[in-house]
């Protein structure tokens, strides 16, 4: 088709050289001969864009990243030096390199004192980097101690809710796990459509980020509970 419409439009552009034909071409013959083109909308990456939608629970997130120290000193620290009763909940991953980080949620006076307390038991010399991100509501009040110190890890992660939700949200599992991270994804078994489990692998802070994104879920859905098996 393309390779006629060519001849065609050189014809008539040779006749009208020639005066053979009027200077004007046939509406139709111009439809025929223009590209279309249509540019098309840009692709909406939900995980990577969530840090823009509005908080979905309550409260502040904060960040604390330290380029050394002890895991067990900041846990110690992050608990208040008691039984973890801070009105707190977050957790602590040992990262490679020696790296440590520190994720609280809670109401924001509380997370400032935190923050402060924090940074008093960092390694003399240690770097911290501190950011605020969208709270997801879904840790414990121990500030468990996970170990992500090897460059890669695996992590169970099993997903319940409505099983409208449980479907949209396993539409999206191999865009954010396999597409936008780069991990293996195994989906497991499930004994009901309310359920979702799957064995995610790969480099332990994308690991992180995915584990993250199942709290949040899509945009358009949430599940109601997360659990997390990190592989020893």
């Amino acid at each position: 088709m393309g390779a006629v419409v060519v001849v065609v439009a050189a014809t008539f552009a040779l006749a009208r050289s020639l005066a053979l034909v009027p200077q004007t071409l046939p509406n139709a013959l111009v439809r025929i001969a223009a590209p279309v083109c249509r540019r098309s909308s840009p692709l909406v990456l939900g995980g990577f864009q969530q840090k823009e939608a509005p908080a979905l629970v309550a409260g502040s997130r904060v960040s604390l990243v330290f380029s050394a120290g002890s895991a067990s000193k900041l846990q110690e620290a992050a608990c208040g030096g008691g039984e973890c009763d801070t009105g707190l909940t977050g957790v602590i991953y040992s990262l490679p390199s020696g790296r440590i980080e520190i994720i609280a949620e809670g109401p924001q006076d509380t997370i400032t004192a935190f923050v402060k307390r924090i940074r008093a038991a960092a390694a003399v010399g240690a770097q911290v980097k501190e950011s605020t991100q969208l709270p997801v509501g879904a840790y414990m009040a121990s500030f468990p101690l996970i170990n992500l110190a090897q460059p890669s890890a695996t992590a169970k992660i099993t997903m319940s809710g409505p099983e409208a939700d449980m479907d949209y949200i396993a539409r999206h599992l191999k865009t954010e796990a396999v597409f936008n991270r780069g991990l293996k994804l195994t989906k497991e078994p499930s004994t009901s459509p309310e359920q979702l489990s799957v064995v995610c692998s790969g480099k332990s802070e994308r690991l992180k980020s995915f584990v993250r994104w199942c709290y949040l879920g899509p945009p358009l859905a949430r599940p109601e509970k997360v659990q997390v098996q990190w592989a020893a």
